[in-house]
């Protein structure tokens, strides 16, 4: 049979392992919201990495179809 102390070392392992997987659960949370964030502060500056490329080849196709030499 279960005493009573028992039950309460149980009650006590319990409410700290509640308490352990909600700080956990709040750590991930934070961690996905970063990640999340991240990601779309990465595709934003290949967005903006690929326009500056296409900026550039334009340029250089329009200096080299004008005539100009560019080295």
């Amino acid at each position: 049979m279960i005493s009573v102390l028992q039950i309460d070392e149980l009650r006590l392992k319990h409410n700290t392992l509640d308490a352990k997987i909600g700080k956990e659960e709040e750590i991930c949370s934070r961690l996905e919201r970063t990640i999340a964030h991240a990601n779309e502060t990465y595709e934003k500056l290949v967005e903006s990495s690929q326009s500056l490329v296409d900026y550039v080849k334009k340029e250089y196709e329009d200096a080299r179809s004008s005539g100009s030499s560019l080295t």
